[in-house]
């Protein structure tokens, strides 16, 4: 896909659509406005925009991406917490290696480890609530420096004018005839987002042909798990 004639404006995506509902000025600002939308990627280079949230949940989601692209045999205790070793990364600088310091959204250096120690407590909590050996069905992509393509493989059109699309955490086989779409939250709020899970079974099952009989919320902060 030609990613320079691509009309981003007019996919939609959960996160999109909260935005909108929630403040259309700042939606406008992000996604219409011709100037600001242009600047917005050089502003999230800037130290100042870089949030440690956002590095933590990145680099959680991540390792167990590649986990999951592990073989079954080898999916262990261990080799989990080695993964986030490899996804402990500044997407602003890919090349920074650890500390990462202003380049993940850190001030200090100690920060910066508590904020590792709990990647570390939510990786060990997933391990309390996951199904290793489960056969997937859709996994994001292992190369994660160039997940946009993950996104732009999903784009489904609705009609004419406006397509669809998302980033999936994992999609497992529920049985030959169905999926479950299962999605990884690394944030304090524990909210039943329905309206997302509803918008990923559309656009599962406009990709995949098949029916989505489940949906799951797992959060890692408290091992909590929503179905």
């Amino acid at each position: 896909m030609d990613k320079k004639n691509i009309d981003y404006s007019k996919i939609y995506s959960p996160s999109k659509l909260d935005m909108f509902s929630q403040c259309p000025k700042e939606y406008h600002f992000s996604y219409l406005d011709p100037v600001y939308s242009k600047m917005k990627n050089d502003l999230k280079r800037s130290p100042e925009n870089i949030w440690k949230f956002y590095t933590l949940g990145k680099a959680v989601h991540n390792a167990i991406t590649l986990f999951y692209h592990l073989p079954i045999e080898q999916r262990t205790d261990a080799l989990l917490l080695e993964q986030l070793k490899k996804t402990w990364t500044s997407e602003v600088q890919w090349n920074k290696k650890p500390p990462l310091g202003k380049w993940g959204g850190f001030e200090t250096l100690e920060e910066e480890r508590n904020t590792y120690r709990q990647a570390i407590l939510m990786l060990r909590n997933f391990l309390k609530m996951a199904d290793f050996n489960l056969e997937v069905a859709y996994l994001p992509t292992a190369d994660f420096k160039h997940s946009i393509d993950d996104y732009l493989d999903l784009i489904t059109p609705l009609n004419q004018d406006f397509d669809i699309s998302g980033k999936f955490d994992l999609i497992v086989k529920n049985n030959k005839d169905s999926l479950h779409i299962i999605d990884f939250k690394t944030g304090k709020n524990e909210r039943n987002d329905d309206f997302q899970l509803r918008f990923y079974k559309v656009l599962a099952e406009g990709n995949f042909k098949k029916p989505v009989k489940k949906t799951s919320f797992y959060f890692l902060k408290t091992a909590n798990k929503k179905e």
